[in-house]
């Protein structure tokens, strides 16, 4: 085992051998999380590796807010490598200090509230030409298949960042193969298709930050290549890192928080009639479906920088955190009756981004996509219903990742 990961000097009676990337962990997930959500931080073992849980609320934004004794940098060690799911690019979610609070700060502008609103009309369009695929004669559909899947290669690559058909193509290929880096043995190589796909991802950046700089125009690529605080700005390779950043983070978390939205919405129809008859709902709704139902059982890692404890239990330097947002949103100390979907609860400190200083930068972009996604389907679909409100989800995606596989939905016609 790697340095600093150790069970041997750890409480047994702590240590839970549990594989986060199994199917059947994936499909009681909920169960799991439930029980997290009031112990205290444990030790979990997942190929050798061992790795602290922390589940409770309070112990999570312990961890989140603490820099001095917890990283996400991640170390060089032998094992990390499924850790290490970009390739090597320097994200800003994996990274410390003043270097990552100055980079930070250059992004910030790109994603404001200036910025967002000159998006949202767009949006609209691109929603609403997303939704007329929908088959409207009653029929059964998927509609993470034809809308959830595409919500953000139409939104992000094709409104916000303006990419051609091959473009598209190169970013989605890497869309398609991050998954693998937590499937990977200890020790074991990156495929060819992942070197691969990272390459002519890496080569596309560098030709869109060309293009960008020749000829900028409104779109969130430009606002990052001509980003400026006083003096400072990008290099080439922080413009590649922060553009990279924003492509792997957001293609599959708001599709997740969007399918999740779907089915915790749509299977309390009670609720759904509430928001249906008053859309000032919509952003507690979109709140309630994000602590609920969020994108990830799981945030980056941490690691520990000091021999230290969490809730009471122990934590050696070099050791692996992990921290579930998914459990913390689920704390009955925080959010009574955690298992309950109301929409009027306006949660507050939901961790499905974050907190602290890492929190998700994009999380105002995310928002504005789910709460005018939301808001065009319950305007255009007014009947829109689940096919079966009883039916269980399955998922899929990578260790940590909670991805709908489907939701069978249907449009009843309009009595004439």
């Amino acid at each position: 085992m790697a340095a600093g990961t150790s069970a041997s000097n750890l409480d047994p009676a702590l240590i839970f051998e549990i594989d986060v990337n199994s199917d059947a962990f994936k499909q009681r997930w909920m169960d799991h999380m439930t029980e997290w959500s009031t112990r205290p931080p444990f030790y979990a073992v997942w190929d050798e590796t061992v790795m602290v849980m922390v589940g409770r609320h309070a112990d999570a934004m312990e961890v989140f807010s603490d820099r001095e004794r917890f990283s996400v940098e991640l170390p060089a060690r032998v094992g990390f490598e499924r850790f290490d799911k970009f390739y090597g690019v320097e994200v800003l979610t994996q990274k410390d200090g003043a270097d990552h609070d100055r980079l930070r700060r250059l992004s910030a502008p790109a994603y404001g509230p200036a910025a967002m609103r000159k998006f949202d009309q767009e949006m609209s369009r691109i929603l609403d030409e997303m939704l007329d695929v929908l088959p409207t004669d009653g029929s059964v559909f998927d509609i993470v298949e034809l809308f959830g899947d595409h919500l953000m290669v139409r939104i992000m690559l094709d409104g916000m960042f303006r990419l051609d058909e091959r473009q598209r193509a190169v970013f989605n290929q890497m869309r398609a193969v991050i998954p693998m880096a937590t499937t990977l043995p200890p020790g074991a190589e990156f495929p060819q298709v992942y070197v691969d796909a990272f390459t002519a991802t890496r080569a596309t950046i560098h030709e869109l930050i060309a293009e960008r700089r020749a000829s900028p125009g409104d779109d969130i690529i430009s606002r990052l290549v001509h980003a400026r605080e006083d003096d400072d700005q990008f290099t080439d390779k922080e413009l590649h890192d922060a553009i990279f950043t924003l492509c792997a983070t957001a293609l599959q978390s708001t599709v997740s928080a969007m399918s999740g939205l779907l089915i915790a919405l749509w299977k309390n129809p009670d609720q759904l009639a509430a928001v249906r008859s008053d859309r000032s709902l919509i952003p507690s709704a979109v709140e309630e479906g994000l602590r609920l139902h969020g994108p990830a059982l799981f945030t980056f890692p941490r690691f520990a920088l000091e021999d230290t404890s969490v809730g009471g239990t122990p934590i050696h330097k070099g050791m692996i955190v992990r921290v579930a947002p998914a459990a913390a949103n689920l704390d009955p100390s925080v959010y009574p009756n955690p298992l309950t979907f109301d929409a009027r609860r306006n949660p507050q400190k939901t961790l499905s981004f974050g907190w602290g200083s890492h929190i998700c930068i994009a999380q105002r972009l995310a928002r504005m996509i789910l709460n005018r996604s939301l808001e065009r389907i319950l305007d255009r679909f007014p009947t829109l219903e689940l096919a079966d409100i009883d039916f269980t989800p399955t998922y899929r995606g990578q260790a940590g990742e909670l991805v709908p596989a489907s939701i069978i939905m249907r449009i009843p016609p309009a009595r004439p």
